[in-house]
């Protein structure tokens, strides 16, 4: 219905902190604390693009950072990967040699 639609659009922008408010279902009023205003003044431009160019930097950088720590963690999951390939390698060396022992043993 329409008034369902309504109240989940007044809730989602109030989740979304567009607006503040008290929603009161039973009488069907919402009252307004508080909006989010899309208004920008012209004045504001300059701070706004300063702003937005550094979080855009910031972001670089992180992916920066992120991509190295991939590429770190996926250099020490191979390491991890050929040791572990080593240490079966031993093990399985030890075990024929012990094995070849023990049948020596059995045929004096």
């Amino acid at each position: 219905t329409d008034q369902r639609q309504l109240e989940d659009l007044i809730i989602e922008t109030m989740y979304l902190n567009l607006i503040k408010g008290k929603l009161n279902q039973k009488q069907q009023i919402l009252k307004i604390h508080d909006v989010f205003g899309r208004d920008v003044r012209v004045s504001s431009l300059p701070d706004i693009i300063r702003k937005l160019k550094l979080w855009k930097d910031h972001c670089v950088q992180a992916r920066s950072i992120l991509s190295e720590n991939i590429n770190l963690i996926q250099k020490s999951r191979e390491d991890d990967r050929q040791e572990q390939l080593s240490i079966e390698q031993k093990i399985f060396d030890i075990k024929t040699s012990i094995l070849e022992m023990t049948m020596r043993d059995d045929v004096y």
